[in-house]
């Protein structure tokens, strides 16, 4: 993980939604006196606690326009200092932008498609015809399973629903190992299909 670079600190010290996020999210109120290394309501007390922990997680939607772009640049090799990386973006042009540079190097994929029911809940577009939600799915499938090393896993949450047509679509993937795990909510115990 990177340290944020002391030339942020001021900044950041000011920007009050991170602080009220930590607060929620890291609870760095609570923390006792000796890891605060002051008084965190203070601009002094929160340089302070900045330069002891530089590798808190930033938000930066806390703060202007320009400061991620600063942020950014001012690592060298970010690439070779992270161990992660974090797409904002509707997910079809999220999996065409890691095409070549990520084509089978990823190890596991994990989706959360629309189940394609009302009762699900869920704020996204929800209720696609069978057609719409096949020809979605298999751009999404086919550019995730390019990304896939040879021992992935591709793992899919899906109900009864679309299931039957999720499975047709792994099939013309030529994913050949599918299983089942079903997971009944209303016992404590789980289900494994083959």
């Amino acid at each position: 993980m990177s340290s944020i670079p002391e030339a942020f600190h001021k900044e950041i010290a000011d920007c009050e939604a991170q602080w009220e996020e930590w607060k929620k999210l890291l609870a760095i109120h609570e923390l006792p006196k000796d890891l605060l290394s002051g008084d965190i309501e203070t601009p002094e007390g929160r340089l302070a606690f900045l330069k002891a922990h530089p590798t808190l997680p930033l938000d930066t939607r806390h703060f202007p326009p320009d400061f991620t772009d600063r942020l950014l640049a001012s690592f060298e090799n970010l690439d070779e200092r992270t161990d992660g990386l974090l797409i904002h973006s509707e997910n079809w042009q999220a999996l065409n932008l890691l095409q070549e540079k990520y084509r089978e190097r990823v190890k596991c994929i994990h989706i959360d498609p629309p189940y394609n029911t009302q009762a699900s809940g869920f704020l996204y577009k929800n209720d696609y015809p069978h057609s719409s939600w096949l020809a979605m799915m298999s751009d999404r499938l086919l550019y995730g399973i390019a990304l896939l090393q040879q021992d992935s896993t591709l793992a899919c949450h899906i109900d009864e629903y679309e299931m039957e047509r999720l499975h047709l679509l792994l099939e013309k993937a030529s994913i050949e190992s599918a299983g089942t795990l079903v997971w009944d909510k209303g016992t404590p115990t789980t289900g494994i299909k083959g």
